[in-house]
């Protein structure tokens, strides 16, 4: 039989509970749906670059991708977080800025 380490069990209800107060959310506390990787199809991708009017190798820099790597997603399209920050890019153009402030 494991040994318990009540200190250790009582350090994280203390913080389960200062976290409570300060209103954080928590798995025990919201239950969130699980939900698909966001997908962009190639002709989306290709559609969204060159409505801001960039090379792909320009494109690729801009949004932190090996530009040897972002044709692949102009003819593959693409799927998970990448997507979703081009998707993001599509919707507001402007962001592309801010993407390169950080």
């Amino acid at each position: 039989m494991a040994k318990r380490r009540l200190f250790d069990e009582l350090v994280e209800g203390v913080e389960s509970l200062r976290d409570d107060h300060a209103g954080k959310l928590t798995l025990t506390k919201t239950t969130l749906a699980k939900k698909e990787p966001v997908e962009l199809k190639a002709a989306e991708v290709v559609q969204i670059r060159e409505s801001l009017k960039m090379s792909q190798a320009v494109f690729a820099a801009k949004v932190r991708v090996n530009p040897r790597t972002y044709p692949r997603y102009e003819k593959e399209g693409i799927k998970g977080p990448q997507a979703a920050i081009i998707k993001l890019i599509g919707r507001n153009p402007m962001l592309i800025d801010e993407l390169e402030a950080l």
